[in-house]
């Protein structure tokens, strides 16, 4: 039997859905490669035992350079899993919140580093030093320096 066609608003709303989770896959591994940079040992803990294989790295700094990010949600979920199994929780997620700051009226500059990735995670490190460089947790890559003017 044919599949049924798919309407407009049928397309509208899977491409919906799919944004999202890509979005999410780029929070996620934001996230993971904050915590790589915290802790040190936050790498070898999902290796022991064979928690985690060297593949999803790969795959993980691969997927940073693609256009699609589309590979990164079984990835990610791989590593959720592998922290899991050793007892952590929430490995490429986080439960922070935004509130805004008491910052008076007129134009301010934010400065620090980003990914540099084609597919950029989340990951944003806000610093006035230009001078502590950072890097990506899962290629190495320098981070990139950026400013952001309001006003």
């Amino acid at each position: 039997m044919a599949d049924p066609v798919t309407t407009g608003a049928e397309r509208r709303h899977n491409r919906s859905v799919r944004d999202r989770d890509i979005e999410s896959a780029l929070q996620r591994l934001g996230n993971l490669c904050s915590y790589l940079q915290a802790d040190d040992d936050l790498r070898e803990v999902l290796e022991s035992d064979g928690r985690l294989v060297v593949d999803t790295w790969t795959g993980l700094a691969a997927a940073t350079g693609q256009d699609d990010p589309g590979g990164l949600l079984p990835l990610l979920d791989a590593v959720d899993a592998a922290g899991r199994a050793a007892g952590l929780d929430g490995v490429t997620y986080t439960t922070r919140e935004y509130r805004p700051g008491p910052f008076p009226p007129g134009p301010r500059e934010v400065t620090g580093w980003r990914c540099p990735h084609r597919v950029a995670c989340g990951r944003v490190e806000l610093s006035t030093d230009q001078g502590v460089e950072r890097r990506c947790m899962l290629t190495g890559d320098a981070m990139t320096w950026a400013s952001v003017s309001s006003g």
